[in-house]
């Protein structure tokens, strides 16, 4: 570990006894919060999707009848 390093290493550890010390409070406080779940699905992938497996999907009457005989 350099000496920058060091320093930085020791700042970064002053400023959360800092904290901790004057009871600083921060955005985590609502980590437990429960919030709504927003889902939403892009409709140009799922069209894409849906194309590319009927093309599988399809097959002819003739394709069909060799593929069982």
């Amino acid at each position: 570990m350099t000496r920058f390093q060091g320093l930085l290493s020791f700042k970064a550890i002053r400023t959360a006894y800092d904290a901790i010390r004057t009871g600083a409070t921060s955005q985590s406080e609502d980590f437990f919060q429960i919030r709504p779940l927003e889902v939403t699905i892009d409709p140009e992938p799922l069209d894409q999707l849906r194309e590319r497996v009927m093309a599988q999907l399809e097959v002819s009457l003739d394709e069909l009848i060799r593929a069982t005989f």
